[in-house]
């Protein structure tokens, strides 16, 4: 019984999740057919460490498709959160999209204006001093964007229904807003650059029923789209999904032209 009650308070709390999900796609540049997508197993835990500290820890891997028997890490993080507030350290697969992390329909509409970019981030979070209010300050790798590691500091503060963020990104004095209003029918976002007019997005989500819909629009200098989907719950954890998007860019013809995507998926 001791060595029960030791290996409990040594152990922390895992959990195991993971999606599987087969497609219909017609991407742009004309390839059309089925493919196994979005296949991924994830393990996070978290471990209470005493005298106010916490860990967590979580690591996501894509599993390779029949073709291909590769096994990827894709997302893995880190944290250690007190009374000092919380580091963390994050590898994952942002968005290439701002707003459809959380506000439209992920996985298909994010796919379908060019998929994900690859993003090593160190961020300290101070602990809340005001209800609602957050600080923050970043160093992130992002060298297909700004070609060195960036430090931007961020303030969001949210009330009720209202979420407000604007930061600053010291490489290129980027200045963002991002605001979103949750209205219970629908959630809505938008996002833009102050000092690039050039760089504004735009997004709704709004539940009916068993079915979720969705819209994104983007303009970023050379790069537009707008973006449409709607997705179809069979169950708690199948879903049909079907989305749309009208990229444009005249410089890549990779994201110039139409998408269409037909994916049935499964989580657990």
């Amino acid at each position: 019984m001791a060595a029960v009650a030791v290996a409990g308070v040594a152990s922390a709390q895992v959990t195991i999740s993971g999606v599987a999900s087969v497609s219909y796609e017609q991407a742009v540049g004309g390839v059309v057919g089925f493919s196994r997508t979005d296949a991924n197993l994830n393990f996070a835990a978290t471990e209470d460490l005493g005298g106010g500290l916490t860990a967590s820890a979580s690591m996501s891997f894509d599993l390779g498709t029949r073709q291909s028997t590769a096994l990827a890490t894709t997302n893995s993080a880190m944290s250690l959160s007190g009374g000092f507030g919380t580091v963390a350290y994050s590898n994952v697969a942002a968005g290439a999209s701002r707003l459809s992390g959380g506000e439209s329909l992920a996985t298909s509409i994010n796919a379908a204006m060019g998929g994900d970019l690859a993003v090593s981030q160190v961020k300290y979070t101070l602990p809340t001093l005001v209800d609602g209010l957050t600080l923050a300050i970043d160093a992130t790798d992002l060298v297909r964007v700004v070609g060195s590691t960036a430090i931007t500091y961020t303030v969001g503060y949210k009330t009720g229904p209202v979420s407000v963020t604007y930061d600053q990104r010291d490489s290129d004095k980027r200045q963002r807003v991002l605001v979103s209003f949750d209205a219970g029918v629908a959630m809505i976002s938008a996002s833009s650059d102050i000092n690039a007019d050039d760089e504004n997005e735009f997004a709704i989500t709004a539940p009916m029923g068993g079915a979720t819909v969705g819209m994104h629009w983007f303009d970023e200098g050379n790069n537009s789209g707008t973006a449409v989907a709607a997705s179809y719950a069979l169950s708690k954890r199948t879903s049909l999904t079907i989305s749309y998007a009208n990229l444009k860019n005249p410089t890549d013809a990779t994201y110039n032209g139409n998408t269409s995507r037909i994916r049935l998926g499964h989580t657990f």
